[in-house]
C-alpha cells in the first residue's frame, strides 16, 4: 500500500502561519486516511471531496491518496 499526501504551501494561510497550517494539513491527511481504510471493503466510489486537503481559508490545496501495491 502507498499513501501520497500533497499539499501546496503557496497562499496566505502558510504565510499567515506556515507551521499551524502544516500541521492542520497533516490532521486532515490523517482524518481522510482514515476514512479511506475503512471504505477498502467497499465497492462504491468515494465522493471527489474526501481526497481533498483544504487550508484554513478554505482553498483547495492538496489531496491525499491511498493506493494499493
Amino acid at each position: 500500500m502507498k499513501i501520497l499526501i500533497e499539499f501546496d504551501c503557496n497562499n496566505a494561510a502558510f504565510t499567515d502561519d506556515f507551521h499551524g497550517e502544516v500541521a492542520s494539513m497533516l490532521v486532515q491527511a490523517n482524518h481522510k486516511i482514515r476514512e479511506a481504510m475503512e471504505r477498502r471493503s467497499c465497492a462504491c466510489d468515494p465522493p471527489e471531496s474526501s481526497n481533498r486537503l483544504l487550508d484554513t481559508n478554505g482553498n483547495t490545496v492538496g489531496k491525499i491518496e491511498v493506493k494499493d501495491g
